[in-house]
């Protein structure tokens, strides 16, 4: 069953695709792969006529959060979420719909009666949110082989986005956001990581940065938008 609650650390990493395959061969041996080994994620994020979310998520300190809607495509459901990020502990609360009940949802914004369901339509109802853009990668992912270890790591390739198609099951009309390739890699866990994965990133010199992918396809149009504003004022 999927889980409706995750509380854990997240750290990111920017890749090249030659690191990303040295990476890969490395996890064949120390993990496995994930049931949903290689997916397309789809996801709709939302937000208000004043972007308060994604401004309060990149110029935030302490407390960060975000709404969105995350579809596996070719699959029948779609994961309504919060994600929340509290002094760099993620939080996510989220329900299943299938794309009927979500697409019910935006056009009538009830949603099937649970807590979490109840917390959704408050926040949508409080911030007056609505689909603001669309976010489209491939990701590969591995689990640890030991049971007991919550320790996953995620592949992100081909980012894109639209703020003109919004239908979370289509990939069509999207702009790129790297010129050339590169990889989000994320490692997820709350117990911290194991001392082959702490040596191997250390020897080969990856360093995690800060990487929210909604925040920076978002500064980078406005960037965009600033520049042509400026140019056409020239």
């Amino acid at each position: 069953m999927a889980k409706d609650f995750f509380k854990r650390k997240e750290k990111k990493y920017v890749l090249t695709q030659s690191q990303f395959e040295a990476f890969k061969e490395l996890l064949e041996d120390k993990m496995e792969r994930d049931p949903y080994y290689v997916t397309q994620n789809n996801t709709i994020y939302f937000d208000n006529d004043n972007d308060e979310m994604i401004v309060n998520s990149i110029h935030g300190t302490d407390y960060k959060c975000k709404v969105r809607a995350r579809h596996y495509a070719g699959t029948g459901q779609t994961f309504l979420e919060i994600k929340s990020k509290i002094y760099g502990t993620v939080f996510k609360r989220r329900i299943i719909l299938t794309l009927e009940q979500y697409n019910d949802f935006l056009e009538t914004g009830l949603l099937p009666k649970s807590q979490i369901g109840r917390e959704i339509s408050y926040v949508f109802e409080d911030k007056e949110l609505y689909p603001k853009i669309f976010i489209i990668y491939n990701r590969t992912s591995y689990k640890a082989k030991e049971e007991q270890s919550d320790l996953r790591i995620t592949f992100d390739e081909d980012l894109r986005s639209s703020t003109h198609n919004l239908d979370i099951t289509l990939d069509e009309e999207m702009v790129r956001y790297f010129e050339e390739p590169r990889i989000i890699m994320e490692i997820k866990t709350k117990e911290g990581m194991p001392p082959w994965l702490v040596d191997y990133i250390s020897s080969h010199h990856i360093y995690p940065q800060s990487f929210s992918k909604y925040g920076k396809i978002f500064t980078k149009a406005r960037l965009s938008q600033i520049r042509k504003e400026q140019h056409a004022h020239v």
